[in-house]
């Protein structure tokens, strides 16, 4: 394929997506809160409903602990400590992604990828192994033409084609060693094309300002795993893919404005009008009776604090009256809120409460919030399971070791991450396990289950549980006790260093200190004192009997011989 096919083949599947790209626009005009209305000389009022409430989705998002989790049901404790070593594998690469991410300038890998998907309503992921790194890179779903084959066959096509400065693109061949007849001058547009060729391979072939600076050729290791190094998918929307509607490219993925879009505008005119109305009736418009050629009001002294205003007798300046502001308009305006709250989310997630919630009411502010990240949330999961199994698959068919990767012994013969990331409303956690509690007093969750619910990071549940327990084994009073044995010998030692009277002395306190506290830790001196203690809690007999001859007086032993004929 030469140089001006790639670039119509791009330029085609291109077109296919006109629809979606003029609509992601729009969002993007509504998350920039564009003033729409603004006029010259009047107000305008554009709400930051939609801006907040990306904010707090983004914030949810981001702030989740994202888990890289593999099944170990029926996993041997071999296989489970190979595919711990995988998990603690992967999470460190994405780590390093984002301390990629941050230096590169760009704030974060996760940051980036949500906020695009929350802002478009799609995503787009390019990832590779190679024999010193693994990287990913995210890409902005406008700037990504995917092309969709049959359920089994999945994502076929795509064209990446975006502009950039010619400074930028003489940088950019440069750093990849690209060839180019001569330097940009201007703008320069890079058409990235990846596909499957006739015989069913992966291809890549790249453009650069009518440059084929990598020509289209095949990726062996790829095309043994028969998938492309990309990641697209659209998220939420509607279901249609144009059976029901020519434009179904408008809700195929859609914003997390996109519910509020039109109903957001419609509020911006209301509070618009709103405004301008009580500008109207704070400044009325004025009624001037004069009979001369001078006006007695002048503009530019209108408002002006302290301002005389001079008149003949007979003239007079009065205000005309203007109507009264309906009461209907604030009704209108709440019923607009309410709305856009079940569009989005509601105002108490914020933290806008007035009297204390009830459990009731706060599953249902948590539902709603869920409701409208869940889509999102699953997204986000389910691109991060796809690229670790991609990473690990490339992996083990390329035997390449980056980041000092070695294979683990007592693999599993399948291996399917499964990553985990909940959405964490505050407060709402406690309060159910409250209503719990209240319902069940004997209620409780296992550790693990505990574990994996407030601590998905935790790769290892059962190490952190021996922690735990060698914590507990520290604390008790045996352990303590043999602490206390080795401080008296060693303040015994720093005594005896000293060597005067005194400190010797004290050094053999010391010394039986730690020897009485250490026997008491002999089982067979335990045993000995055990004993001892016992014989001495049983009276003998002769005790007992001179006891019950004499109750009230002290007993003597009998005299020998006494009592004898």
């Amino acid at each position: 394929m030469n140089t001006k096919d790639l670039i119509a083949k791009c330029g085609k599947l291109k077109s296919n997506w006109n629809t979606r790209d003029r609509k992601i626009r729009e969002w993007y005009s509504v998350l920039r809160l564009t003033d729409e209305l603004k006029q010259e000389g009047m107000e305008s009022v554009t709400s930051n409903d939609p801006r907040t409430g990306y904010n707090l989705g983004k914030h949810l998002m981001t702030s989740s602990l994202v888990a890289d989790k593999i099944d170990q049901e029926d996993l041997s404790p071999q296989e489970v400590e190979a595919t711990s070593y995988l998990e603690g594998y992967v999470a460190k690469r994405w780590a390093g992604e984002e301390r990629r991410y941050r230096r590169m300038g760009r704030q974060s890998f996760k940051g980036e990828l949500i906020g695009l998907m929350l802002a478009t309503g799609w995503y787009s992921v390019f990832s590779m192994v190679e024999k010193d790194k693994i990287w990913s890179e995210v890409w902005n779903p406008i700037e990504v033409y995917p092309a969709f084959g049959p359920a089994e066959v999945g994502l076929t096509e795509v064209a990446h084609i975006y502009t950039m400065k010619s400074s930028i693109a003489n940088r950019k061949a440069k750093l990849m060693g690209w060839k180019i007849e001569k330097p940009f001058t201007g703008n320069t547009t890079l058409y990235d094309y990846h596909g499957f060729d006739d015989d069913g391979d992966v291809v890549n072939g790249i453009v650069l300002g009518g440059n084929q600076v990598v020509p289209l050729e095949k990726n062996p290791v790829l095309s043994k795993l028969g998938m492309l190094p990309l990641f697209i998918s659209p998220i939420g929307g509607l279901p249609d893919r144009g059976a029901i509607d020519s434009r179904w490219q408008e809700h195929f993925g859609e914003s997390i404005v996109a519910t509020n879009e039109e109903l957001t505008k419609n509020y911006n005119r209301m509070l618009t009008f709103s405004q301008q109305l009580m500008r109207d009736t704070a400044n009325p418009r004025w009624f001037e009776r004069s009979s001369g050629d001078t006006t007695i009001l002048k503009e530019e002294d209108l408002f002006k604090r302290g301002a005389i205003f001079r008149g003949a007798p007979g003239e007079d300046v009065t205000p005309l009256a203007v109507p009264p502001i309906p009461v209907e308009l604030r009704t209108m305006l709440f019923d607009y809120q309410n709305m856009l709250q079940r569009g989005l989310f509601p105002w108490a997630i914020f933290g806008n409460i007035q009297m204390q919630m009830s459990y009731l009411a706060m599953a249902n502010i948590a539902s709603a919030a869920l409701q409208v990240l869940t889509p999102y949330m699953d997204a986000l999961r389910g691109l991060r399971s796809d690229v670790d199994d991609y990473w690990v698959k490339l992996l083990m068919a390329t035997k390449y070791k980056p980041h000092k990767f070695i294979v683990p012994s007592n693999m599993p013969e399948e291996v399917e991450f499964d990553v985990q990331a909940d959405i964490e409303i505050p407060g709402y956690l406690v309060q159910r396990a409250t209503v719990a509690r209240m319902l069940d007093p004997s209620f409780r969750l296992s550790t693990d289950t505990v574990m994996d619910k407030m601590f998905p990071e935790v790769r290892d549940p059962l190490r952190e549980q021996a922690k735990v327990r060698k914590d507990d084994a520290m604390n008790s009073p045996e352990a303590i006790a043999a602490d206390q044995v080795l401080a008296y010998k060693e303040q015994a030692r720093l005594l005896r260093e000293k060597d005067d009277p005194a400190s010797i002395e004290a050094a053999e306190l010391y010394e039986k200190v730690a020897a009485m506290v250490e026997a008491r830790l002999s089982p067979q001196q335990s045993a000995i004192e055990q004993a001892g203690a016992a014989q001495r809690a049983v009276p003998p007999a002769e005790e007992a009997i001179m006891r019950e001859v004499f109750p009230t007086k002290e007993a003597t032993a009998p005299q020998e011989g006494l009592g004898r004929v």
